[in-house]
């Protein structure tokens, strides 16, 4: 299987085509549409399934996704099932199936079939660009628009068909979203941009230590704002400058500072009015990705504050943490009506395009975060593995030169990421409610212990479960409750334990739930948490197992491993000093 599994493609469709959309069936008449299938030829064919045997004469079952084809109902996504056969005495590879139904369809000849296939799951995912303007059929001048620009991207055809560069797939599916604003969702082009980034990290020699590349990029899609920790050395900045060399297209889009001790003020990152010179202002390298951002506002722009803890972050940072949170909200830089040195009184607000990516080590020369700052981030821990340590020191190297730009084309999916607005009700239907149950869970645990989350925090955890499930399109129930229990423990790692430090007696108690918690297994089903009392039970027994001095009750595979490791190191700590925080564990 191909590191890369969601490749894309194109179709002009011709009359015989026709048949597998309702309204043209009805407008155009049955014969027009009698064949109710659409060649694929075998070029397109090979790219999707590139272990096919040449002679291969089976039918290939697959899925298929696709937009309700009635116009109120655009944003719900459809699927079924269909084949791929050889037809026409054995000449042509054709996708047959039951008409579409919906005016959304009502397709005509030389309309242009969008489509991306998951070879991992054999899944087909389409949308519909329409050409012409007719008097039965209107077509907006924007969507005429999209169809002709795309045309012109797509380039020379191979018999109506064409093979879409990974280069170019970002640029025409940007066309189809001024058509349909979910247009990246349905042509699984989250997953496309996972998977393009985990290849090429992979490919410069990074070594990827409990899929650190994944929940860096999910939690940038989730929020703007995400903070690495760990050990000094252990390539948090180089994983933060490899993914922005990979996602931009010029270092104008990123600024890499570092922190220093003695900011104690704004200042530092919005720099300030000279009081000696009426025209003159201090700029700073973060103002100027400031004011570049606001310029260009469908490419993303970063900020590495690297050693962020060197200084009290509420001191220089806390316009942003306000910021981030109310977008509406100005950014003050100076007192005068008019621009000074180029640089106006207030900038609208921060830019939604802009990402923050902050450093953390922990030592005796820097301090620790606040809950209210870690509230507001993704907080992911990095560890060296012995596996990636033997590597170095056999001369592996890692080299983010290979990957600069390769990435650039998803730059504005990033962008768009931070405009969706998810709810529990947008998550995929198995896991719901389960998904919802799990988020109570948690917060009822917390609040027995007078640590519980807002709403803030339940929202970005429902949006990073679905933004996971888009990354990795799980096919089956089964294949979705596994990615439930990804999310589970990156959330529970990222996002609830950093919010707890403090002395033993206040928050051994709460370590010892969640380790039962993170350690007995969850029982899914569309209603809900199967086995809630049995969890329950064992989560009230946690203190009792304590106070036995034995783990012998305790299975030998954990629920959520990364999650139980990190309570596992964080229990050992409180009971050796007495305090316990999550940057120390």
């Amino acid at each position: 299987m191909n590191a890369v599994d969601v490749v894309y493609a194109a179709r002009k469709l011709a009359p015989s085509n026709l048949g597998w959309f309702h309204r043209t069936r009805e407008t155009l008449g049955e014969a027009s549409g009698r064949e109710r299938a659409i060649n694929i030829n075998r070029d397109v064919l090979a790219d999707w399934f590139p272990n096919l045997a040449p002679a291969s004469e089976k039918p290939i079952e697959i899925n298929t996704r696709f937009l309700d084809g009635t116009p109120a109902q655009t944003r719900k996504i459809l699927t079924d099932r269909r084949t791929i056969r050889l037809q026409g005495g054995g000449k042509n590879w054709r996708l047959a199936g039951d008409a579409i139904p919906g005016e959304l369809y009502d397709v005509r000849e030389d309309d242009l079939l969008l489509m991306a296939f998951d070879r991992s799951t054999s899944t087909l995912s389409f949308i519909v660009l329409k050409g012409v303007d007719q008097p039965d059929r209107p077509v907006s001048p924007v969507e005429q628009a999209a169809y002709s620009e795309a045309l012109a991207a797509l380039g020379p055809a191979n018999r109506s068909m064409w093979i879409i560069a990974a280069e170019k797939a970002g640029a025409i599916i940007d066309l189809a979203r001024t058509v349909y604003d979910n247009a990246g969702e349905v042509l699984m082009q989250y997953k496309s941009m996972a998977e393009s980034w985990r290849s090429d990290l992979s490919s410069s020699g990074y070594a990827v230590v409990q899929n650190v590349d994944e929940r860096l990029l999910l939690a940038l899609f989730s929020k703007r704002f995400l903070i690495l920790t760990g050990l000094s050395g252990s390539g948090k900045t180089l994983l933060a400058r490899s993914f922005l060399r990979w996602c931009t297209t010029s270092p104008e889009q990123y600024a890499v500072v570092a922190v220093g001790a003695n900011w104690t003020s704004n200042e530092h990152v919005l720099g300030y009015a000279d009081a000696l010179n009426e025209s003159r202002y201090i700029r700073t390298k973060v103002l100027d990705v400031l004011i570049r951002a606001i310029k260009d506002p469908k490419q993303p722009y970063f900020i590495v504050l690297d050693e962020m803890n060197l200084s009290h972050v509420e001191r220089y940072f806390a316009d942003f943490l306000s910021a981030i949170e109310s977008p509406q909200e100005p950014i003050y830089l100076h007192g005068d009506a008019k621009p000074r040195d180029g640089i106006p009184g207030q900038l609208p607000n921060l830019p939604p395009n802009l990402f923050v990516i902050g450093t953390v080590n922990v030592d005796e020369t820097t301090y620790m975060f606040s809950p209210k700052v870690l509230d507001r981030a993704n907080v992911i821990e990095f560890r060296t593995s012995g596996e990636a340590m033997l590597a170095f020191l056999g001369g592996a190297k890692s080299s983010t030169s290979r990957i600069d730009s390769n990435g650039s084309s998803f730059g504005n999916v990033l962008v768009e990421a931070q405009q969706f607005k998810v709810t529990p009700a947008e998550l995929p239907e198995a896991v719901r409610n389960p998904a919802a149950a799990e988020i109570m869970l948690l917060f009822n645990l917390l609040a027995e212990e007078e640590m519980e989350f807002g709403f803030r925090s339940a929202q970005e955890i429902t949006r990073y479960f679905w933004f996971i499930f888009e990354a990795r399109q799980a096919a089956t129930d089964v294949a979705r409750y596994a990615v439930l229990a990804t999310a589970l423990d990156h959330q529970v790692l990222q996002k609830i334990l950093p919010r707890i430090h403090g002395a033993r007696k206040r928050v051994e108690p709460l370590l010892l739930k969640l380790r039962a918690y993170c350690q007995e297994r969850h029982e899914w089903e569309p209603a809900g948490i199967k086995n809630l009392t049995g969890l329950n039970a064992a989560i009230a027994a946690s203190k009792g197992i304590a106070q036995a001095g034995t783990t012998d009750e305790l299975t030998a595979t954990p629920f959520l491993p990364l999650s139980h490791r990190k309570i596992e190191r964080m229990l050992m700590k409180v009971k050796s000093t007495g305090f316990v925080s999550f940057a120390e564990g």
